[in-house]
């Protein structure tokens, strides 16, 4: 495509310039260009990737140790029911506590309680 620039009544010629021809440099450049706004979308897109997986890694590690507390909490104050729970389990079915035993050794799957 050849664009012509010119004034009416000039005495100095028309210009002509020829857009569709492209000189190596300026081809270098519009590569190097196109490289560099590549390259940085990419970088964009990449760390706001690694941050939202972080961030999300670390929400989960929040929900987890808030999780822990809760049970941890649950389970102090159920210990002393599940106690209290053993006691009446081993009274109704005649168990034995065993009392002044030095070590229990094991002999065909029985314990033996040594005195």
């Amino acid at each position: 495509m050849t664009v012509c620039v010119g004034l009416l009544n000039n005495r100095h010629p028309a210009v002509s310039v020829k857009l569709g021809h492209y000189t190596p440099v300026f081809r270098l450049n519009l590569i190097l260009l196109l490289i560099a706004v590549t390259a940085s979308a990419v970088y964009v897109f990449t760390s706001n990737l690694l941050v939202a997986r972080r961030y999300v890694l670390n929400l989960r590690k929040s929900e987890l140790s808030q999780l822990n507390a809760k049970l941890t909490a649950e389970d102090r104050d159920n210990r002393s029911e599940d106690l209290g729970a053993l006691l009446y389990f081993a009274q109704n079915y005649g168990l034995v506590e065993a009392k002044d035993t030095d070590f229990i050794l094991e002999k065909d799957g029985l314990a033996i309680f040594d005195q």
